[in-house]
């Protein structure tokens, strides 16, 4: 099971690397063909599909952890073909209804809602038209990305969704060489190839295990079984919400689209961080779901510590070197000084806030494996109250730059309070400062190399020779913080692909 553990862990990386590079490939190209206004709407879907996501009721989590606890169950409710004929239907019907709403308000949102100067505001309530249907068709995708994961089936999982990524931004930005290079086009192109990507999903999905080849139906029965988990969720997901996407929607309303534009662009960077964060967790979650399903308390301890460490073996070295080379990274993305200087701080803010939350997604998996969901939600409930204020006044006094300060207070605040309450509550241990110490053995040394190399490494000024040198010292300082990191190297297998431990 180790094994297969460490398959996830890669293949997700892999995966999720891959959606990362073609993010960045196709960010600066689009910001060329169509400009920063356009692009700000691409941002706007995107902070719209992560509100949105509290429609997800805690469906989601709900589904892979029954898949990974009772799959080979033949009692009802937890057969395993109607458990994902249930959910599938369910999403279906939820999707559609956003869709419907989202095409309905569409002249409100460019008439009222998103000021440009330089898109006219048909051309952005036809594009707020297409993103209700490309909502549907990626919403609909969630329940058989759900049972790939709970069925630790990653590897395929991670191979559709890399490869099916891939092809289906590559035509989109294609169609707009070939056909007009607007973003109607771009939002047309991308949901026919999204389209193509429900059905291969659907299909891998269903075919993952023989027990979903039985007959199903749909079984209310299932959520009613689940109902407290899932009731749980939902408060996680709406205070989640709020804590990660209201900086965005107040943003949009306070400052001029084009200036956001510079905002959705660090946002694209410091979200890369998620080609560790996810990858991860989405291998650890169901690998903490089975172990306390099967009572081995030892090696859920021992797992979850193996899984802390890697993930601030890989992130923390990442962010402290996103935050000293920002500008760098910038203008190596962009080719833009004149975009790379106002954009860098929004990056160092919105990547040190994304690193301190990606801490906490391990210890956020076994609070879930445990089915634990008032330590989450009560932490997020109180980060609730004081962000909306925060950011609107920081805002209005500072510019963009408050606003974006918030993000990285609240990801602090939180660590501090989750790390020891799900260490004492879901561990029964208060040896919470060993992560810490962990973390300070590895990482010290790459750090302390970051910000040496900041101070005194004089850097080329031709494009690729600065690149090759950022990325040489990036390496470098990951080779050193995983080697150095306790149990990272010896228990995962990072350096060695041993099939035990």
């Amino acid at each position: 099971m180790v094994s297969r553990f460490r398959r996830n862990v890669v293949a997700n990386l892999v995966s999720t690397g891959c959606i990362a590079a073609v993010q960045l490939v196709v960010t600066p190209l689009l910001v060329w063909k169509l400009g920063t206004s356009a692009f700000a709407l691409v941002g706007f879907y995107t902070t719209l599909v992560a509100v949105l996501a509290i429609l997800d009721l805690g469906l989601t989590p709900l589904l892979t952890r029954v898949m990974a606890r009772h799959l080979p169950s033949v009692d009802a409710p937890w057969r395993g073909a109607t458990v994902l004929r249930t959910f599938e239907i369910l999403f279906a019907g939820i999707g559609l209804v956003v869709a419907v709403a989202i095409v309905s308000a569409a002249p409100f949102v460019g008439e009222h809602w998103l000021r440009s100067s330089v898109v006219p505001q048909g051309e952005i309530e036809t594009a707020v038209r297409l993103m209700g249907l490309l909502f549907l068709l990626r919403w609909a995708q969630a329940p058989y990305v759900a049972t790939l994961q709970g069925l630790q089936q990653q590897v395929r999982l991670s191979i559709a969704n890399a490869g099916m990524y891939t092809i289906v931004n590559a035509c989109a930005v294609l169609a707009l060489w070939v056909a007009k290079p607007t973003i109607v086009v771009f939002f047309a192109s991308l949901a026919a190839g999204t389209l193509v990507q429900l059905l291969t999903i659907r299909w891998i999905a269903w075919r993952a295990d023989p027990a979903l080849r039985e007959r199903s139906r749909f079984d209310t029965a299932v959520i009613r079984a689940g109902w407290r988990f899932s009731a749980g969720m939902l408060g996680i997901s709406i205070t989640a919400t709020i804590l990660t996407q209201m900086d965005k929607l107040i943003l949009t309303k306070l400052v001029p689209l084009e200036e956001y534009g510079l905002y959705a662009m660090a946002q694209v960077l410091a979200s890369g961080l998620s080609v560790v964060i996810l990858p991860i967790f989405n291998a650890v979650y169901p690998r903490l779901c089975e172990l306390v399903a099967s009572g081995d308390e030892a090696r859920l301890r021992t797992s979850f510590l193996s899984a802390s460490n890697l993930m601030g073996a890989i992130l923390v070295p990442t962010v402290v070197f996103l935050v000293l080379f920002s500008y760098e990274v910038l203008v190596l993305w962009t080719r833009n000084p004149e975009v790379a200087a106002p954009t860098a701080p929004l990056l160092a803010l919105l990547a040190t806030g994304t690193a301190l939350n990606g801490l906490m997604f391990v210890p956020y998996a076994l609070q879930l494996a445990r089915g634990n969901t008032r330590i989450g939600f009560t932490i997020n409930l109180v980060l609730c109250v004081v962000m909306v204020p925060s950011i609107v006044f920081l805002t209005y006094h500072f510019g963009i730059v408050g606003g974006a300060s918030v993000w990285p207070a609240l990801n602090g605040l939180y660590l501090i309070a989750g790390l020891p309450l799900t260490w004492s509550l879901c561990l029964g241990s208060r040896n919470w400062v060993l992560f810490y110490r962990d973390m300070f053995v590895g990482q010290a040394p790459s750090v302390c190399l970051i910000a040496g190399a900041r101070a005194w490494m004089p850097l080329s000024r031709e494009g690729f020779g600065m690149a090759m040198e950022l990325l040489v010292l990036l390496v470098l300082a990951l080779a050193i913080s995983l080697t150095l990191t306790p149990g990272v190297r010896g228990r995962l297998g990072v350096w060695s692909w041993r099939s035990s431990l």
